[in-house]
């Protein structure tokens, strides 16, 4: 990719993003970790927030 375009609005102020998930992100970017198990440790956690966000939605929870 050359480049992209994004809605400026929508982007999360760096300081806001959880310190798990700026990690794990470098971590997939650079391609490298202590166990390299990056890739695998990303997607869990993704597979977790989604459970998490379907289970808020259905007990009629509103929007995160």
């Amino acid at each position: 990719m050359d480049m992209g375009i994004v809605n400026a609005g929508q982007v999360p102020i760096y300081e806001d993003i959880p310190t798990e998930v700026k990690t794990l992100v470098d971590q997939v970017i650079l391609n490298k970790s202590p166990n390299m198990d990056h890739v695998q440790r990303i997607i869990d956690y993704a597979q977790a927030e989604k459970e998490r966000l379907d289970a808020l939605k259905a007990a009629g929870g509103g929007p995160v």
